[in-house]
Formats: structure tokens, sequence, C-alpha cells
């Protein structure tokens, strides 16, 4: 009944000292500006949920966002819009302009940001105070952190698109719009733009080598490109994502925290996590761009003690960071040959490892045994395996899903100005230049013209089977050879191809590469012709032989890829202090697993015990195992005081009146 809303969720508290600043809160509603009251009122947060590695890590980023970065973007940026709770709006004001939200369900993915837009649109401003303040609770597992900035990157996506931000665009100041786009959509074209200049220089680095191989003089440029700007520019874009939280530490508790939360990110691995989400938001932001197709994602803030399978987090990952991973350690050996500065291949491999082993390092108890270990190879390769069911339980059914948003765009845009498509260029320019091009014109060297053709032996298999099935004669396919066997038709019939060439002195790598960027380029298009299927049923022939040649070379990159990854993380495990380690590293306590039996506990603490367990188990939502009691195996005896969960929680999330020494002793009693 009153004119002010509160945007209140259901994971925040309220405390009983900031209640009593309501009224002044209240209060600030009274200020005029430009002869109009604010339309929302923005107020910072308590993040309590900082609990484990992944908690505290998600927890500063909250801290530096509801804290200096709204700050400065209420003034002097004057670009704070909405963003949810726990903001207080003028209801008379947001009732003008249609509610508090969007309803959307793909197009207002983010549908609170869009109540600050319309209020700018209309001439309304905002402010932002510090004084009150909630409680909330973030996400505390890396799936769930995760999972958030990828929901947050597709509605910023879907948000480039809109007829709110072409009105921005259009009514506001240059000093003000630049300061709205690059704190909400610049922010993530930013982290788009950081990772393909990553890729880019990789692959500048593979070209100059090359050229070096061939005694072209274009080396020279590539190592004092990449010496000189590269490496610097990357390591200063790392440092100044920090600066906002190590600033408002300073300012808050002084110089001593700022060194020791610099001291505890590094320890914490927190780079390795940056880059890694880094990654994750510029791959859905413009993924969500240029096909569309953005969803929301339930991200179930459950504990930090779930453990997710090595072949779910295969499939979650993927696509977002392990292919491009694998691309650049190819870049990266093909680069041999040109000496780059230390800091080139520090980036670089910096880059590979935390897009690789990210997954494995914050997943909890992921190395706790080396039977685990083996048992989450053997479900990945069923899973790899197997050619029907949903994507869960098939690789097809997972890599058909994937391409199938290639259906939403444009065949020109996602073609022509197709950085692979550059890339072949270059390489073709390079083989024919390096190949003596004009010996082709001689009738004994016309085969050297196959050098800058891509491999075709295994497509006019693919077709030829694709038309034999179809006209009946026969039931070739991929129901009933599998993808195993595509695969290794696949590479040994390339194999069998590039023996074949007659390559000229010193250029073999070359041509190699320039073989791998070819095929890289036609599983684009193959992959686009399968999901858009142009022609209709006259060409479903031509539709299923894109898939199945496409999907076999695929097959076979994340069959190598997956076994790569698998067998280093039972390196790991076989390593005996590796599980005491790595629980320290996530959870700061020791979860004991030994067979010793604790004295028999009150009803108080079994009570306890059992809420913890039942508390993890619904509040997971995961089909992964979760650390209580019957997910550690046959040979752990239950007992409360050594259950991993039990300990985990008792050291962090109980009350600090509580002393669980005390109680202990109690029960010896």
């Amino acid at each position: 009944r009153g004119e002010v809303l509160q945007m209140i969720d259901c994971n925040q508290e309220a405390y009983y000292e900031s209640s009593l600043f309501l009224p002044l809160a209240l209060q600030e509603f009274a200020t005029v500006r430009d002869g109009r009251r604010p339309g929302i009122l923005g107020f910072r947060e308590h993040i309590f949920s900082d609990i484990g590695l992944l908690g505290r890590l998600a927890a500063d980023s909250e801290f530096a966002f509801g804290t200096v970065i709204q700050r400065t973007m209420d003034w002097p940026l004057q670009a704070r819009l909405h963003y949810g709770h726990p903001d207080m709006m003028d209801k008379l004001q947001v009732l003008q302009q249609g509610g508090v939200s969007k309803g959307t369900k793909g197009l207002n993915l983010s549908e609170d940001i869009f109540a600050g837009i319309d209020l700018t649109l209309r001439g309304g401003w905002t402010t932002y105070k510090e004084y009150f303040y909630v409680g909330k609770g973030r996400d505390m597992g890396f799936m769930s952190v995760l999972s958030f900035f990828s929901k947050v990157s597709m509605g910023n996506g879907e948000q480039a698109i809109t007829r709110q931000w072409v009105r921005l665009g259009l009514g506001l100041s240059l000093p003000r719009f630049l300061g709205i786009f690059f704190t909400h959509i610049g922010y993530f074209l930013n982290q788009c733009l950081v990772n393909w200049a990553i890729k880019a220089f990789a692959f500048m680095a593979a070209i100059f080598s090359l050229l070096a191989s061939i005694d072209i003089g274009a080396d020279d440029p590539a190592v004092g490109t990449a010496s000189s700007y590269f490496s610097v520019f990357y390591i200063m874009f790392t440092m100044t994502t920090a600066l906002p939280l190590l600033f408002e530490v300073g300012v808050e508790k002084g110089a001593c925290a700022v060194l020791k939360s610099l001291i505890s990110s590094s320890l914490a691995l927190s780079p390795v996590f940056a880059a890694f989400q880094s990654k994750l938001m510029g791959h859905y932001f413009w993924s969500t761009l240029h096909y569309g197709g953005a969803q929301y994602i339930a991200t179930g803030r459950g504990l930090a003690t779930t453990r997710e399978s090595f072949g779910r987090l295969f499939r979650t990952f993927a696509a977002t960071h392990l292919h491009d991973s694998m691309e650049l350690l190819l870049y990266l050996v093909l680069s041999y040959g040109v000496s780059f500065s230390l800091g080139f291949y520090f980036v670089v491999v910096f880059t590979i490892m935390s897009w690789s082993f990210a997954p494995f390092i914050f997943n909890p108890r992921q190395f706790d045994d080396c039977r685990q270990s083996c048992r989450d190879t053997r479900e990945w390769m069923q899973w790899m395996c197997k050619a029907e069911g949903n994507q869960d339980e098939s690789w097809v059914a997972w890599s058909i899903r994937l391409q199938e948003v290639r259906k939403n765009s444009n065949w020109f845009v996602e073609w022509f100005p197709s950085g692979r498509l550059l890339a072949v260029a270059c390489t073709t320019c390079i083989v024919v230049v390096g190949s003596r091009f004009l010996a082709f014109m001689d009738s004994t060297h016309r085969g050297r013209a196959l050098l800058v053709t891509p491999p075709v032996a295994h497509l006019l298999l693919c077709l030829l089977c694709s038309i034999l099935k179809r006209t009946g004669v026969c039931s070739c396919g991929p129901a009933v050879r599998g993808y195993p066997f595509l695969a290794s038709m696949a590479i040994g019939l390339t194999c069998l191809e590039l023996s074949t060439l007659e390559f000229w002195p010193n250029t073999w790598r070359i041509v190699l590469f320039h073989k791998y960027l070819f095929v890289r380029f036609l599983l684009e298009v193959a992959d686009g012709v399968a999901a858009r299927q142009p022609g209709g049923p006259r060409l479903a022939f031509l539709h299923e032989t894109a898939r199945i040649w496409a999907l076999s070379f695929r097959w076979a990159r994340d069959f190598v890829l997956g076994l790569s990854l698998a067998a280093c993380c039972s390196l790991v495990a076989a390593v005996p202090a590796c599980p005491t380690c790595h629980e320290y590293f996530l959870f700061r306590a020791h979860l004991n697993r030994g067979h010793y039996k604790a004295p028999a506990a009150k009803a108080e603490v079994d009570g306890l015990a059992d809420t913890v367990g039942h508390g993890s188990a619904s509040a997971s939502g995961s089909d992964s195992d979760s650390c209580s009691e019957g997910s550690l195996g046959s040979d752990f005896e239950p007992n409360h005081f050594e259950d991993p969960l039990f300990t985990f929680v008792r050291r962090f999330a109980t009350p600090r009146r509580w002393s669980f020494h005390a109680l202990r002793r109690k029960v010896a009693v």
C-alpha cells in the first residue's frame, strides 16, 4: 500500500541493527533532482556464504561489485541501473514503465536490469547508499558459481540486441553512455576480445615460426610484438580485475589486510579461476549474441562439497574451454623454432593449464581415489561409445545438440568473416610460396596441387555410405558401425591420403598445419549444413553425409582429449598425499577418512549430524555424488566425528558462540 517497494530474495536475510536505519533509507526518496525523486535506491550486501575456497571467491567477487564498483557506477559515471535485490523502488515511477522487470523468457533473461534501463530512458535517476544492508547467500560450488556467470553472460548477450540499448545509445550523452556500456555489455565483450587475442597471438607465433622454416624473414615482427606487448597487456588485464577488491579491502580494513588478501588469493589459485571464468563469460556472451537461445539456468546453490563426475565436467566445459585449450597447445607446439619472451610462454601455458584443469582442481574429492578415477573414466568411455540416448547418455546426442544452435544464424555472417577462413587463406598463401607454386605448371609436378586442398577421402566414403543407406542397398551408418569405427576410418584415410603427397623440402609442417586448419573450417561448414538442412528432404543424403563426416573427426578429437585429461587425473590421484592436500586446499580443513570409531554421541549431536546430512542431500539438487556417508565407499565406517561433510560444516558453518570442543567433552562424560 505504500509508495516504496523493496526487492528481496529468498537467499537473503535482514539484520536487526540494519533495520534501525530503515527510516533513514526511506527518507532518501525525499531527495529531489531535476524535479524528480530517485526511482531506484540501491544498497550493499553482506555475503555470509564465504564457506570453502569457491564460496570465498564468489563472496569476494560479490563484495567488490556491491561496494566500490556500484559506488563508482553511481558517481561519477552515473551508470548504475538495477541488479535485483535489495534495491528499493519508487512504486509510482515503476508502475508508469510497466513494472519492476520484463517478462519475455529469452530476450529479457536478465529481467531486473530493464527496470533501470526504462527508468533512465524516461529521465529518472538512481542512487546508491551503503549505510543500509542485508545479508545474502551466494553460490559455493564450482558448477553453481559458473552457472550464475553463464546466466548473466547470456542475459547480457540478449540485452545487446534489444531496442532499449539502441535508445540508450541514441539518447544519452557520450560520457554517460560510455560509462553504462563499459560497465555492462562492454565488460563481457572485453572478455571475448581478451580470449580471442590469446588464440590470435598463439596462432601468430605458430605462423611466423613456420615461415622461419622456409627462410621467410617474418619472424622478427612476431617476436617483437608477442614479447613487448601481448604478455604485458594480459598480465595488466589480470591484475586490474583484482584491483577493485584490493582497493575496497584497503579502504575498510587497511594495508595489512590488502597484503593478506593478495597472498591468500594467490595461494587459492584465484588467477586460475579468473581465467577460466573469463573464458566462460566470453563464450556464452558471444554465442548468445551470434546464435541466440539464452535460457535460465537454475544454479541450485548447493553445498561446496558436491563432487561432479568426470563425464559431467567434460560435457559441461568441452565446448567452452577444453577444445580451445587443445588448439592453443597445438599452436604452442608449432611455434617451436622461434624464441619468444618468457612472458609470452608463461601467459600461453598458464591459459592452457587454467582452461584444461580448473574444473578438476576446484572439484571436491576429485583426486580421492585412483579407483574412483578409473570408474569415472569407464563411465565416460561408455558415454563416448553409446550411439543412442539423450545427451547425458550418448556422445552423439550431446554433439548434435551443441550444433543445433547454428540453425538460428545466417550463413554469410557465420562463415565469411570467420577467423578460420582467414587462417586457411593465410596458410594457403604460405604453402603456395613455400612449395614453389610455379612448379605446378610442369606436368610432372601437378600432384603438388593437392597440397592446398583439404583431405577428401573420408568425405567420399561418408557420401557413399549415406547414398547407399538412402537407397536401401545397405545400412551403413553410425547406428550400425558406430562413431569409434568411423573415427578410426577418418584418421586412417586422412593419414593415407597425406602419405601420398609430394612435399617440398622443409614444408611438411606447413602443409600439415594447413590441412588441419582446412579441416577445422570444413567442420564448421558441415555442422552448419547438418543443422540448417538446406534444400529440405531432397538433399537429406547430403545433410547426413555432413553430419557423419563432422562427427567422425570430432569423436576422435574428444576421445584423445578426454583420455588425456582422465589419465592426468588418475596420475594425480595416485600420489599418496594428494587427497589430503586437495582437501586442505579447498576447505582449509582435514577431512579424516580413517576407521577410528567415535564415542557414542548424545541425541543432540546425532540430530545435528543427521540434519546436516539431509540438508546436503536436498540442497545439492544434482545427480552427482555428495559428501555424505553413503558416497564414501563401502570401506568407510560411518561416525559423526569423521564424516567429511560434518567436519566441514562444523569448521565453517557453525556459529562462533557454539563450542564444539565443549560439547564433545560433555558427550564423552
